[in-house]
């Protein structure tokens, strides 16, 4: 047998937005990776979405991380793709670039 014929089983742990979550699970290894890897497209596709439609506005990174109560490091991390923000934090993203959530998320 393969590699991917293996079934890897027990737990799973996550962050998400700076809070860790562990889920049990049994698939196989490809399953996982594809998991994975939509959580990273999704994130990039909301990084995207939030600098094209900051740019277009005219909104610097700073007035979106002053309005958060955020440093502009955390702005450019979502924007790039390298972190997935709470549905709170998202939802505040879309009222400073002033946009529904799901203009932002699309």
């Amino acid at each position: 047998m393969g590699g991917a014929d293996k079934k890897w089983k027990g737990n799973f742990w996550f962050c998400f937005a700076a809070t860790c979550y562990s889920i049990s699970y049994h698939c196989d290894i490809l399953y996982l990776c594809d998991i994975l890897r939509i959580m990273q497209s999704e994130s990039t596709k909301l990084g995207l979405n939030l600098k094209r439609i900051r740019t277009k506005k005219g909104i610097s990174q700073g007035d979106i991380a002053r309005e958060l109560t955020v440093s502009r490091g955390f702005i450019s991390t979502i924007e790039n793709g390298k972190t997935n923000p709470t549905l709170a934090t998202i939802a505040k993203l879309a009222k400073a670039v002033g946009v529904s959530v799901n203009e932002l998320l699309k």
